[in-house]
């Protein structure tokens, strides 16, 4: 099942037509608690068809309707390799499905365009990177972003040293060298006293790291991803010698990978690579507070959807946890306590009028914005006082 990319979150976010069904849904990776997953899912729908008879189509258009997002309540393959969250899309022209690797809250939706606040956190930030795992054995190049990693093929890359330096029958001298290059520590010297072992060493890794690079470089060739190197220590250095990818990150993560899953290693390449990738969403919120005056950001959601429609927001921050229901139209903003029949998602509305004007969004925790407002606002000019 294709991933949700930017590309993917701007189709959707753009789409418009009647009616759009939006659902959402936790579920568990693994497949495991599939059975609720489909209760879950079942009762959703029933929601969304009630919404839609609410919203004035006949009973059976709005059961015919859901047809195609039902049978996947039944389909055994489909929750078979579910993650951690579900979203589908139910439009007059097609439905698609998404696993996704968040956990989200229950909600149904319908409306004249997709829900699509919960998957901010999916393409908010730029998070994508390259992992390259190194061992005497074995040699992987995955392509990660915050949430998931996946193993790329690369033609040409050698699925170990002894393919990359042609050792078929190698020596027991061979054969010591190239193992070490999966151990965290080494005992050249108890093996072999001379500095040219040394020498040689070095060699035959950085032979083995050139043969690495030259598949690597049409596979990352107009990429700015950085790539975190995976290795024990002392291969690193050397690895920099032979590595003629720009974006190589400074720092690299310790280990021998081979027994490692993806899964794992991108756990410790992702904790490596945060410090270079982090920071957007925080510098806009820091950017936020030392702001002026209310002329140049605010927190009022009646004046950031007219700003944000008038293509006034510069930057977003959002809490997409919780909705906030309501009706906005003509700069006057309704706010339901309760939602009601016809009422919207604020946060997505406002989401959906900043992007589609080509201001930012950044999702925040509530903990990081000011209690009890779901959105900030950066004005791209100081604001009248007739428009706060």
């Amino acid at each position: 099942m294709e991933p949700i990319t930017r590309n993917t979150f701007d189709e959707l976010m753009r789409y418009r037509g009647w009616p759009c069904v939006s659902v959402y849904l936790p579920t568990h990776a693994g497949g495991f608690e599939g059975q609720a997953g489909r209760v879950r899912l079942k009762n959703l729908l029933v929601e969304a068809e009630e919404r839609l008879v609410a919203r004035g189509i006949r009973p059976v258009e709005a059961r015919d309707f859901l047809v195609p997002a039902n049978k996947l309540v039944e389909n055994e393959a489909f929750w078979k390799d579910q993650t951690d969250g579900l979203a589908v899309f139910v439009s007059p022209e097609a439905t698609r499905a998404f696993y996704l690797p968040i956990a989200v809250n229950e909600v149904a939706v319908v409306n004249t365009r997709f829900h699509v606040a919960p998957l901010m956190p999916l393409v908010a930030e730029d998070t994508e990177h390259y992992i390259v795992a190194v061992s005497e054995n074995r040699v992987r190049l995955l392509k990660a972003d915050r949430w998931q990693a996946r193993e790329v093929a690369v033609p040409n890359l050698p699925a170990n040293a002894a393919e990359a330096l042609h050792y078929d029958h190698p020596t027991d001298t061979r054969q010591y060298h190239t193992a070490l290059l999966g151990r965290g520590t080494t005992k050249l010297g108890a093996y072999h006293g001379s500095g040219d072992f040394f020498e040689q060493e070095k060699e035959e890794l950085l032979e083995y790291f050139r043969v690495v690079d030259r598949a690597l470089h049409p596979a990352l060739r107009g990429e700015h991803a950085p790539l975190v190197f995976v290795g024990v220590d002392y291969l690193f250095p050397i690895f920099q010698q032979a590595n003629t990818y720009p974006h190589l990150a400074e720092s690299h993560v310790h280990g021998n990978p081979d027994a490692w899953t993806d899964r794992q290693l991108h756990e410790k390449a992702w904790e490596c690579i945060t410090p270079q990738l982090a920071g957007p969403g925080q510098k806009a919120l820091a950017r936020y507070e030392n702001l002026p005056g209310d002329g140049w950001r605010s927190d009022d959601m009646r004046v950031i959807l007219n700003a944000a429609h008038q293509g006034q927001v510069e930057t977003l921050l959002v809490d997409v946890g919780q909705p906030v229901w309501g009706k906005w139209n003509e700069r006057r903003l309704r706010l339901d306590e309760q939602r009601r029949d016809d009422s919207d998602d604020m946060v997505d509305l406002a989401i959906v009028e900043t992007l589609t004007r080509k201001g930012t969004a950044h999702p925040l925790s509530s903990s990081q914005l000011k209690q009890g407002k779901p959105c900030q606002a950066i004005f791209r000019y100081e604001l009248p006082t007739s428009a706060r």
